[in-house]
């Protein structure tokens, strides 16, 4: 059985090429990290740590089942003390984003987030 340091080696770089072929950006513009505990805890604590503007994370992990809100992200979406964004698999790195409100309170957040945008519709 390998060491936790051997592990974490081996694991930092299958993501950082991983990553590196997903987004077409060199490695060292990623930090990886490897860590050992409970995920949620460890994602809300590194989010606190960095000062994160934005957690996005999938809804499910590999165990659970496709279509319902996984107890990794239920737990961050309940833990976090910032925004959490839930992206499903399937969307494409090109094509536009869509930010939806309800134009009051908190919903107009993320309609502030990026004004500078150039409108593309037009």
């Amino acid at each position: 059985m390998a060491s936790f340091p051997t592990f974490a080696r081996r694991a930092t770089k299958i993501i950082s090429e991983r990553v590196e072929e997903l987004t077409s950006r060199p490695r060292a513009d990623v930090n990886v990290e490897v860590h050992i505990g409970s995920p949620a805890a460890i994602i809300v604590e590194i989010a606190e740590e960095m000062e994160a503007d934005l957690v996005v994370i999938g809804p499910t992990g590999a165990e659970e089942t496709e279509g319902r809100l996984g107890s990794v992200a239920r737990r961050v979406i309940q833990h976090s003390h910032g925004p959490v964004l839930l992206v499903r698999g399937g969307a494409q790195n090109d094509g536009p984003v869509l930010v939806a409100t309800a134009l009051s309170g908190p919903g107009m957040t993320g309609a502030h987030a990026r004004p500078e945008q150039e409108d593309k519709s037009q």
